[in-house]
């Protein structure tokens, strides 16, 4: 079928739309483009957790990750004795002592972490 083909030519039906309301050659089917697609958990957790926000410390304004400032507070509460935010201290400082000497140990080894095998005891927790 040739595309100089005039409409008395051509019989409109199932998949045979008007000549005049085809697609223009070089025109695109879809525009607008395919739409974004759905942020993960992860990715949202961690896009929060990096935006900033104004804190003010000894009279200074200073813009902070969230993450940061959530750190920032957790710490003072356990410094002034919160027994639950003590206790999140001590997971976080152990975590990343474990984080740490998983690092070393892959760096000793100069292998992917896909191949290396780390057994960490329990001790009955």
């Amino acid at each position: 079928m040739s595309r100089d083909m005039t409409d008395e030519d051509y019989k409109v039906g199932y998949a045979k739309p008007p000549l005049h309301s085809r697609f223009q050659k070089g025109q695109s089917g879809n525009p607008a483009g395919r739409k974004k697609g759905v942020r993960s958990l992860n990715q949202a957790v961690h896009d929060a957790l990096n935006k900033k926000v104004t804190v003010t410390e000894n009279g200074r304004r200073r813009r902070i990750t969230k993450l940061d400032a959530a750190l920032t507070l957790a710490f003072n509460k356990a410094a002034q004795g919160e027994p639950k935010s003590i206790k999140l201290m001590c997971d976080l400082a152990r975590q990343a002592d474990q984080d740490e000497a998983l690092r070393a140990i892959l760096d000793a080894a100069d292998a992917p972490p896909a191949q290396v095998v780390i057994y960490v005891p329990d001790n009955g927790r």
